[in-house]
């Protein structure tokens, strides 16, 4: 898909824009009326997906990707007023599981228009964030309808899975195909795309994706160890410095699948982490998880970026085996191991691509449905 096609803003007009926010009837040259109804982000008939702070003010606020809300509405029109702390922040909505169209926000708060319709027909619509916490962090306002209400929404699926990881797991080029051109831009990020993401839909979950490009397990692409990495963020909700702590007891899991060690190993950093370093950390994590989710089965995995590229530092080979010790460590049946495939990218970025996002996911359900019995 043409990213130029889809990632532009979905602007109203300023007539459109107008009625709605300030419940004129436009009956002039554009023949508009309207009766507009305002929701606040803390609503009870919208239903919150993933991870997010709710304000005193009746807005919400988050920064994982995959987070946003689902609703359904009869409105002829609806807006949503929202806001970005980055000018780099995409979101996305889906109405009836069709089309993505991805909106870029902007740093003041402003009204976007998420659909229009002529009759009053019921529609579930999906407002997704898709890009990372680094980008900017998100505060939705309110959404705005016009000539209709809000309805009762579809169940969500019973089944939760936590997917825990770094910039793979938050959909770093899975808005790519291989047909774009390389020069990067925030847009190349799609929640909606993501292994994590296509593994909910293909066994009918729910998804938390919780994670943080170039971050790792005990230190970052960059070899800091002081930075929040996947132990620390883990535990907030949203992944930033004096961040609010997440309570587990909100998304008890069912399966958490943790893509952890891409950066750890990363080869610009020099040796590779040693056992000593990585693998009893890796335990402690995995003893919390399942302190905190006492149903969930714990998936660890070694993810789509390392390979055995370089003799000396075969990253695989060796991440594969501290994962191995580290279940064998842990000693829970409820702990396993998924060997991945390698996914290169493309020859821009080494970041799976929309497709082969689609194949990790392929693989994992596979997996998940033989070994856990799904």
């Amino acid at each position: 898909m043409n990213t130029s096609n889809w990632t532009t803003v979905v602007a109203t007009t300023w007539i459109i824009a107008l009625c709605m926010l300030t419940s004129l009837n436009c009956n002039a040259d554009n023949h508009i009326s309207m009766k507009t109804t305002v929701i606040p982000a803390n609503d009870d008939r919208l239903q919150p997906i993933g991870r997010m702070q709710f304000n005193k003010d009746g807005s919400a606020s988050f920064g994982y990707p995959g987070v946003g809300f689902r609703l359904t509405t009869n409105a002829k029109h609806l807006g949503v007023n929202i806001k970005s702390t980055g000018s780099d922040s995409y979101i996305a909505v889906r109405i009836d599981g069709g089309e993505i169209k991805k909106l870029k926000l902007l740093k003041n708060a402003s009204t976007l228009s998420l659909f229009a319709q002529d009759t009053n027909e019921s529609r579930v619509v999906e407002l997704l964030h898709h890009s990372e916490t680094w980008h900017g962090t998100i505060t939705l306002n309110q959404f705005i309808l016009s000539e209709g209400d809000i309805l009762p929404a579809p169940a969500l699926p019973e089944r939760k899975i936590l997917v825990i990881g770094d910039s793979v797991t938050c959909g770093e080029g899975a808005n790519r195909d291989g047909a774009q051109a390389c020069e990067k831009d925030t847009s190349w990020w799609n929640a909606h795309r993501s292994y994590g993401w296509l593994t909910g839909e293909a066994l009918n979950a729910q998804v938390q994706l919780v994670c943080y490009g170039g971050r790792g397990l005990i230190r970052s692409w960059n070899g800091n160890t002081n930075e929040i990495n996947g132990p620390d963020f883990y535990e907030l909700t949203i992944a930033q410095d004096n961040g609010t702590q997440w309570k587990h007891a909100a998304y008890p899991a069912d399966l958490i699948v943790v893509s952890l060690g891409t950066n750890d190993f990363s080869l610009g950093i020099g040796p590779l982490p040693t056992a000593d370093a990585f693998v009893p950390a890796y335990v402690t994590f995995v003893k919390k998880l399942l302190a905190d989710h006492p149903k969930a089965e714990i998936v660890l995995t070694d993810g789509a970026i390392v390979s055995d590229g370089e003799e000396a530092r075969p990253q695989r080979t060796v991440l594969r085996r501290y994962l191995h010790q580290t279940k064998q460590l842990a000693d829970n049946e409820r702990v396993h191991v998924f060997d991945a495939s390698h996914f290169p990218g493309d020859e821009c970025d080494a970041h799976p691509t929309g497709p082969q996002h689609a194949k990790m996911s392929q693989e994992l359900v596979a997996y998940i449905q033989k070994t856990l019995k799904w």
